[in-house]
């Protein structure tokens, strides 16, 4: 099963199936090495080890290239795109502030308010990034100071 999983990671270029793959190899090794602990080892068994062994280090060697590779495909898509990861996650961040700042210019503060009490609300409650927070707290301290 182990050699399913490897093969299907390298191919998926997955590292949770590259992850049960090692999984599996070593709780093998570890039962194999239980059931023989007792007896001696022949050339065999010895060879049988041996394989398990090298197993776990290529499929930590394959998990370590895969997710090198995924790495510098996403480095690659975000120079494309122009945009660092942080920017990105600015960018979003900012981008569910318009309809708030809109609202907020208009002079409809009641519906501004809300705009930035719910993304605050939302932001709490699946632990978002805290600059969500703090943004959402800065203008909703926005709405108030137009309020008087």
């Amino acid at each position: 099963i182990g050699d399913i999983y490897l093969e299907r990671g390298e191919a998926k270029k997955d590292t949770a199936d590259l992850s049960k793959a090692s999984a599996l190899y070593k709780s093998g090794l570890k039962r194999y090495k239980s059931q023989n602990a007792i007896e001696e080892l022949s050339c065999v068994s010895k060879a049988s080890e041996e394989v398990l062994q090298h197993r776990i280090v290529y499929t930590e060697k394959v998990k370590m290239r895969v997710g090198k590779a995924v790495q510098s495909v996403t480095e690659n898509e975000d120079k494309q795109s122009g945009m660092t990861r942080e920017s990105k996650l600015t960018t979003d961040i900012f981008a569910c502030f318009t309809g708030g700042d809109d609202r907020l210019r208009a002079g409809d503060l009641q519906d501004a308010e809300d705009v930035y009490a719910s993304i605050l609300k939302e932001a709490v409650e699946t632990k978002r990034d805290q600059r969500t927070e703090i943004v959402a707290l800065q203008s909703l301290g926005d709405v108030y100071l137009a309020r008087g």
